[in-house]
């Protein structure tokens, strides 16, 4: 019992700390954990899972429209490349820096 509340609380205190991120810090974040969880393709740099922007979206707990305008704004800066429902990390340390895992 006392393992399965330590476990849950952890739980709850990972959520509230995503939550209180920056918006673009959650989608970083959410594309460091997808990368961590499925890998990656041959290249190297395309995720290993095929996601729709709505499930990014959940991943990272907000709407799905400031998940997309992100996500473009992260293209637009060159550090990822989107290619329909595939997603390529182009620059996995200015990533990191936008998630702020690296700090």
């Amino acid at each position: 019992m006392k393992l399965l509340s330590d476990n849950l609380g952890a739980a709850e205190t990972k959520v509230v700390e995503i939550i209180q991120k920056p918006t673009r810090h959650r989608i970083a974040e959410a594309l460091i954990l997808l990368k961590e969880m499925y890998g990656m393709e041959s290249d190297n740099q395309t995720l290993n899972i095929v996601m729709i922007r709505e499930d990014i979206a959940n991943i990272a707990g907000m709407a799905t429209e400031t998940a997309i305008r992100i996500l473009y704004e992260l293209r637009d800066e060159k550090i990822i490349d989107l290619e329909k429902k595939k997603i390529k990390i182009l620059d996995l340390n200015q990533l990191l820096k936008e998630s702020q895992i690296a700090d």
